[in-house]
């Protein structure tokens, strides 16, 4: 069913939950409030949603514009920082609202140091990866650290003593953006309470 006829579905059968998550899915919504509108009625009063979308402020977010362009449509209709997407909840209806900023992840440090320093160089890392699995495919989707399932040959070895070396050395570049990790995450977490009242 789509939330539309499970809305109609759980309203005709009187269906409410305590509590309804929503992870990643609010930046993907062209109509936000409506959708919004169809969980605060899918909701006990007085009960929960909890959830998260990606920060917009987060750091290394030009970056991330850059080279993923998972953040414009038709992937993501909406981006979301701190205040826009508290005010959302509160003119949605919502009450006692919790955004939550986490740190920024330090082991992705080296992937985007990488980006920042050398531009794009995910095709040759692929196909480095597909020379030691034989596939391009598999390559695609495969963490260095995963490649052992799929091979054995002394190529993987290298491959992931290279990126342990790349590691090392960009860390070294890494010094600059220690104190801007803290709050500036990847995600916005939220929650709030229904209050019909």
């Amino acid at each position: 069913m789509s939330l539309e006829e499970f809305h109609n579905f759980a309203k005709k059968k009187n269906i409410k939950f305590d509590v309804i998550t929503f992870f990643e899915v609010l930046e993907h919504q062209d109509r936000p409030m409506e959708f919004l509108q169809m969980v605060k009625e899918l909701l006990k009063d007085g009960e929960y949603i909890a959830g998260s979308v990606p920060n917009r402020e987060r750091l290394f977010v030009k970056i991330d514009w850059k080279y993923f362009h998972g953040d414009y449509p038709p992937h993501h209709f909406l981006i979301f920082s701190q205040t826009a997407l508290y005010r959302t909840f509160k003119l949605a209806g919502f009450k006692n609202i919790e955004i939550i900023k986490l740190d920024f992840p330090k082991e992705a440090l080296p992937s985007y140091l990488e980006k920042k320093l050398f531009g794009n160089i995910d095709k040759l890392k692929i196909w480095l990866k597909s020379k030691a699995v034989e596939n391009h495919r598999i390559a695609i989707s495969l963490a260095v650290e995963d490649m052992n399932k799929f091979s054995c040959s002394n190529f993987v070895l290298i491959l992931k003593i290279f990126k342990k070396l790349r590691n090392i050395i960009l860390y070294s570049f890494a010094l600059p953006y220690w104190s801007k990790l803290k709050e500036n995450g990847i995600h916005l977490y939220f929650q709030a309470v229904n209050h019909e009242k």
